[in-house]
């Protein structure tokens, strides 16, 4: 999605938003797609839908309207874990399965897990994946508390509760 840059942001975000949180999940999300390699990643908040691209783009999305983000200064929530950049994930949508170095999946579902910790509350996590064709989509949703879901192309899969292991503090 492109914005024109003059837009003002939505009659929502205006109307008394804690504008304060939303910079921070904004920084959140650019600081995870940082150090993740992810595509993007977006959190559903009470007030919208935040994302931040590797294009370095910062969206606001909610029902009247959506607006860029400048987080610039804004001090990111905590991840509690060190994330690293992965090689994209092969993803097979016939068959739903997708794999990638050892370890990899599990290393990008606990940085999904400990980005839906960081940004609190019932909030969503949804991170986009690089894969190997650049044609099926692979994604993973976080909430705190509850499994994760994997999505691959268009269908999707929720987990086991309690994987991956080793979840970060407060999931």
């Amino acid at each position: 999605m492109t914005l024109p840059p003059s837009r003002p942001p939505p009659e929502s975000y205006r109307r008394g938003v804690e504008q304060e949180d939303l910079l921070r999940v904004g920084a959140t999300l650019c600081a995870h797609v940082g150090a993740s390699g992810a595509l993007a990643s977006s959190a559903l908040t009470e007030v919208g839908v935040v994302t931040a691209t590797s294009e370095g783009e910062l969206t606001l999305e909610v029902a009247d309207g959506a607006a860029r983000l400048d987080a610039a200064g804004a001090e990111p929530y905590p991840l509690g874990l060190e994330l690293r950049r992965l090689p994209p994930f092969e993803a097979d949508e016939v068959h739903g399965e997708v794999s990638g170095a050892i370890g990899a999946l599990e290393h990008a579902a606990e940085g999904s897990l400990a980005l839906a910790v960081a940004l609190g509350g019932r909030r969503v996590a949804f991170v986009q994946f690089p894969t190997l064709d650049d044609q099926t989509p692979f994604a993973i949703s976080a909430r705190m508390g509850e499994p994760l879901v994997l999505v691959i192309g268009g269908e999707q899969y929720e987990m086991a509760e309690g994987w991956p292991r080793r979840s970060p503090p407060g999931a």
